[in-house]
């Protein structure tokens, strides 16, 4: 998974956008082929349908629903870095706890931003999300379990978001 992943996510919602009348209602099968885009269909699935808009959305509400959840989880994200960096005494650790705090405080207006550009409806300039991963990537490479086990579903999320 990678930015490649968010990437052809993006292109995909733009063109299914411009594909699927804006009005219809998104089905399970319309769901299931925007999930089969990503790594984990069924982290997809399972995020988008928590979001009980989900049924009654459309396509550029979909998108809208999708970077709301990812930015919520990328939210709960930082504050459970900071609360493990603050409670952390590991030197080498509370560095690498440290960092994934300023990646993730950097992956708060990419979010910000591609949500603005679906409410703008402007989906073929929506990019944020793949430096967001690319961000939240960065995180996981200190290769400590700890860390990768807190960013894992924020890696997942941002996927689906893009998915």
């Amino acid at each position: 998974m990678g930015s490649y992943t968010l990437t052809v996510f993006a292109l995909f919602l733009s063109v299914a956008a411009l594909i699927i009348h804006p009005s219809l209602q998104i089905s399970y099968e319309i769901l299931g082929k925007v999930c089969s885009k990503v790594e984990d269909k069924d982290f997809c699935l399972r995020l988008l349908e928590s979001d009980p808009r989900t049924r009654s959305a459309d396509l550029p509400k979909l998108s809208l629903i999708s970077i709301e959840l990812t930015k919520n989880r990328a939210q709960a994200t930082l504050q459970t870095f900071i609360e493990f960096s603050k409670n952390h005494t590991n030197p080498s650790l509370k560095r690498s706890l440290g960092r994934c705090v300023t990646e993730y405080k950097n992956i708060q207006p990419k979010i910000e931003m591609a949500y603005q550009l679906s409410q703008q409806k402007k989906y073929k300039k929506i990019t944020q999300l793949a430096k967001a991963w690319d961000l939240a990537n960065t995180c996981t490479s200190t290769n400590s379990i700890l860390i990768n086990k807190i960013s894992h579903p924020m890696l997942l999320t941002l996927d689906a978001a893009n998915g």
